[in-house]
Formats: C-alpha cells, sequence, structure tokens
C-alpha cells in the first residue's frame, strides 16, 4: 500500500516538474538592491573582456575622460575598468548581476546576452530608465553599488558607451540565486518529512501503550 507520505512525495515532484518546464516568457530586469553612500571593499579586475572596442583597466580619474567609481571613497586609486567606443563583453554566467556603476549616464548601456560573447541579446539598461525595482540616477557623479536580477539566466553582459566620459565600474560578480521554486520544493520536503515523522512516533507510543501487560512490544 502506497502510504500518504509517499503520494505527497509524488505530487509536490509533479508540482515542481510543471513549475520547472513552465514555458519562459520574455526576459525581465528587476534591480534588487542599491547603495550609492557605502561604497564595497575594491577586488581587483581579473576579468577578460572580448569585442570591439576602446578601453580597459585603469586606476585613478583622468579629466574629461575617466572618472573613477572609487572617487571620493576611502580608496581613489583602486582598479575598474572603463568603455568609452564600442562595447566590452564578458562571458560571466548568471541570472543575477553585482557592479559598482560609477557616474552613471544615459548614454551608458548595460547588455545581458543568453550566449557566450555577446549573443542573443535578453535585455538591457541605461540609467534614468525605470525599471522594476527602481532606477539608476543618471547623475555623471558618484556610484551605485546595484544588483540586478533577470528572469533568464544570462552567458554574457556588454558595456557600451556613446562616447566621453565614459562607462566606468568596478567590483563585477555575477551569480545563480537559488529559484523560489526550489527553495518552495525543498521547504515543502521537510514540511513533509517532518509530518512523516511525527506521525511514525505517535504510532510507536500508541501501540506501547495498548499492549498488555508483561507483553513485550
Amino acid at each position: 500500500m502506497v502510504s500518504k507520505f509517499s503520494w505527497s512525495l509524488v505530487a509536490a515532484a509533479g508540482l515542481l516538474a510543471i513549475t520547472m518546464s513552465a514555458p519562459t516568457q520574455a526576459a525581465t530586469l528587476t534591480i534588487v538592491s542599491q547603495d550609492t553612500t557605502t561604497a564595497p571593499t575594491p577586488d581587483p579586475f581579473t576579468d577578460t573582456a572580448t569585442g570591439t572596442f576602446t578601453g580597459g583597466v585603469q586606476t585613478n580619474s583622468v579629466t574629461n575622460q575617466y572618472r573613477s567609481p572609487w572617487e571620493n571613497t576611502g580608496t581613489p586609486s583602486a582598479e575598474y575598468f572603463y568603455v568609452t567606443t564600442g562595447q566590452a563583453i564578458f562571458n560571466l554566467e548568471g541570472n543575477s548581476l553585482s557592479l559598482l556603476w560609477g557616474s552613471p549616464d544615459t548614454y551608458n548601456v548595460l547588455n545581458f546576452y543568453s550566449d557566450e560573447d555577446g549573443v542573443g541579446l535578453l535585455a538591457s539598461y541605461s540609467p534614468g530608465s525605470s525599471i522594476t525595482g527602481g532606477s539608476i540616477s543618471a547623475t555623471q557623479g558618484g556610484f551605485d553599488l546595484v544588483t540586478f536580477l533577470l528572469s533568464e539566466s544570462f552567458k554574457s553582459v556588454g558595456f557600451s558607451s556613446g562616447g566621453t566620459p565614459a562607462f566606468e565600474f568596478a567590483n563585477l560578480v555575477a551569480t545563480t540565486p537559488i529559484p523560489p521554486a526550489l527553495i518552495l520544493f525543498a521547504s515543502g520536503l521537510g514540511l513533509l518529512g517532518f509530518s512523516g515523522l511525527r506521525r511514525r512516533n505517535s504510532s510507536s507510543r500508541n501501540t506501547f501503550a495498548s499492549a498488555p501487560d508483561g507483553m513485550a512490544v
């Protein structure tokens, strides 16, 4: 006989399969966190860019050319990356991207792609545009430590700028947070397992209590 617990596991697995196999919709971009006052600890810039662009790793600001995202912080000479023309592409995989965006401008464009080397555009963002979760102000100064979440996984990101001043950024990190459906499924399994254990323990106590005197159970 199949127990209720086993049927519950089957039902939960079926629900997860339906959720994971549901058709994907157009990728949507969300801002999940922002900080314009507290700069993070600088990370050395080790990612390699491909594509046709003018730019590279830089330290400190250069008047009328590059403004470091670390300017006016405790580490003004920390490394950052800049792009003045073309698009720099980084093969980073995930569905969440964090970066320290320096002096955001309306002509800075951040692109997300479904494949490596900038193939298959999923979504784009420029400062001044409002999306779910907020917007990045085109301040032309300061920084915005921002984390984006994409509804689909990306395999590369592109950074382009309409010219000088440049697109400056640092602390580039791509991650894949645990999908909410998987968290829900794991929580459901935990609750079902706990419920089954309680029923078994309760059944054992009842059996022991109903045994005749002197008879081992």
